[in-house]
């Protein structure tokens, strides 16, 4: 395992304007986007081959509770990940080359704007955590509220359970290794009297777009039996899915009810209704 970190380290508070360029071109901006940036460059101790771990936990202690810590390393600092994730602190890592890494560590929940959103990054769990984790903290979530679950891959066993259990997710996997899946729940459809409906009558959402191909199939059908009777299922897919129809067809030729809402050309929404 390579060393943590300790000895001398410069400390500097940037504001978004006077960081590098390299630095805000490459910002995952995950973080608050108006928090001060707490800037810990490393790489010259570490390539002198002194440990800066003490100064940059003495740095942490320091922060105040919307600040960001920028690391700037020789490598990715994965032990330090597991020991400022039991403080709270969620991180991002980005790497300009081999030995110069941007690490940023930040507390979830301590900007205004993030006051609605709670993370949980399952990164580093085996399975069943992951999922175990999920489910409890989605236990507690207020309506109106997002779960932001941060994952190195698409948890394409948690979605049909998600469907079940009332919620709808938005997911990001445009950064490899690094998955964003914002959890809420599924607010049920406004009748035109103003009342709300039943859950027998709302839709839910999932976008198999980030869903490796051979598991979208089986991701879709397992979602759409957990539905009940009146519920519908809305895909989002980059490409018309008429062999899914056709698999419906074939394999639940009473039970669905196929309507396209957007065909393309970059989006496809079909609903899924199940009868």
């Amino acid at each position: 395992m390579k060393s943590f970190f300790s000895t001398r380290v410069t400390t500097s508070t940037h504001q978004a304007d006077e960081r590098p360029a390299e630095l805000s071109e490459a910002a995952p901006l995950l973080h608050p986007p108006n928090a001060a940036i707490v800037e810990l460059d490393v790489r010259e101790e570490l390539r002198a081959g002194r440990e800066p771990f003490s100064r940059i936990m003495a740095a942490v202690s320091d922060l105040c509770d919307a600040d960001v810590l920028l690391l700037r390393s020789t490598f990715e600092p994965v032990p330090l990940f597991k020991v400022l994730g039991k403080r709270g602190f969620a991180h991002e890592s980005r790497a300009a080359a081999a030995d110069d890494w941007s690490v940023w560590f930040w507390r979830p929940g301590t900007a205004e704007t993030d006051t609605r959103e709670t993370w949980l990054d399952v990164r580093e769990l085996e399975p069943p955590e992951p999922m175990t984790r999920t489910l409890t903290a989605l236990e507690s979530l207020p309506h109106g509220h997002v779960l932001v679950q941060v994952n190195a891959r698409v948890p394409i066993f948690l979605l049909p359970v998600l469907v079940e259990r009332g919620f709808i997710c938005d997911i990001d996997a445009s950064q490899p290794g690094r998955v964003l899946m914002r959890i809420r729940h599924a607010s049920p459809s406004i009748q035109p009297s103003g009342e709300h409906e039943s859950m027998s009558t709302q839709s839910v959402e999932l976008d198999v777009r980030v869903i490796p191909p051979r598991d979208k199939h089986p991701a879709i059908f397992r979602a759409f039996d957990g539905l009940e009777s009146g519920q519908a299922l809305v895909i989002l897919n980059d490409h018309d899915p008429r062999p899914l129809r056709y698999q419906f067809a074939a394999e639940r030729p009473e039970a669905f009810d196929w309507e396209y809402e957007a065909e393309g050309p970059e989006l496809w929404r079909v609903k899924i209704s199940r009868r």
